[in-house]
């Protein structure tokens, strides 16, 4: 993940799917209780948080592969997700998420 300073050499995220009100409302949740962050692997999870639908992940999750998204406490660093190479570009095109790493889904 990478530091709120690095943020600058990038587009603001407001002009992406992932909702900065969704990730103020979970951090806060983080924060009251003590954890250090929020990892989504289910389908509506995923989109709740990201912004981001998979194709993938909402027709055979737990068959092919699957998605993750990890939403740190600390905002001063940012969203991470884990995705199959078919939909990385996607994913990083619609959520804003530039921390997206890949693996070969077949």
């Amino acid at each position: 993940m990478r530091s709120g300073a690095d943020r600058a050499a990038y587009p603001s995220q407001g002009a992406y799917a992932m909702n900065e009100q969704v990730l103020s409302s979970i951090r806060r949740r983080l924060h009251q209780r003590g954890l250090d962050a929020y990892l989504a692997y289910t389908p509506s999870n995923v989109f709740y948080a990201t912004g981001f639908q998979s194709y993938f992940l909402m027709q055979w999750w737990r068959m092919q592969g699957t998605v993750l998204a990890v939403i740190p406490a600390d905002e001063s660093l940012e969203v991470g997700m884990m995705i199959g190479d078919f939909e990385a570009g996607p994913a990083r095109r619609v959520s804003g998420i530039r921390d997206v790493r890949a693996y070969q889904l077949w």
